[in-house]
């Protein structure tokens, strides 16, 4: 139908298109630039952000093995700061939970351990963090506490550990 039209029907016909849909071609067009310039830029910043906080971690981690603790509480806490939605974040806080029971600061511990409860996204990182706080508060013997958190664990894959450490605190109960 359209190669039966002469040139000028034809361009009066583009025109008319144009005028019709031009705009919204153009707008459709802009828009889905931008989505896919923002999913890089989005994609590029969270690449940028994991490398950044797995350079601290790296360094926090040469610096727990200097035995520099204020140098790593430090990192630990621009950690917080900055990467606390990142899985480092969470290596970070264990590794701060277990300098403080080798130090036997149970306290420091026990609140590591709540932050890893409280913010880890991933229900593995939680259920080890209960487990290493149901064995803090058996070593503070608050036996009640301990058994509350181990019952609260309910993730596939880490019943032998929970029923291990029930068994500790019974024990240890008389």
């Amino acid at each position: 139908m359209i190669d039966d039209l002469s040139e000028k029907e034809q361009i009066a016909l583009f025109k008319k298109w144009w005028k019709d849909y031009g705009w919204a071609l153009l707008i459709a067009i802009l828009i889905g630039l931008l989505i896919g310039f923002g999913w890089r830029y989005w994609h590029q910043y969270k690449v940028a952000k994991a490398n950044q906080s797995s350079n601290l971690y790296m360094a926090m981690l040469i610096l727990s093995d200097k035995g520099d603790a204020d140098k790593m509480a430090d990192m630990a806490k621009e950690m917080d700061e900055k990467f606390s939605s990142t899985p480092y974040a969470v290596y970070a806080k264990f590794d701060l939970a277990k300098k403080a029971v080798t130090e036997k600061n149970y306290t420091d511990a026990i609140q590591s351990l709540d932050w890893v409860m409280d913010h880890a996204t991933n229900d593995s990182f939680k259920a080890i963090a209960s487990l290493r706080k149901a064995r803090v508060l058996l070593a503070t013997k608050k036996y009640s506490e301990a058994l509350a958190d181990v019952d609260a664990i309910d993730v596939n894959g880490y019943q032998s550990l929970v029923d291990e450490t029930k068994g500790d605190i019974y024990a240890a109960q008389g």
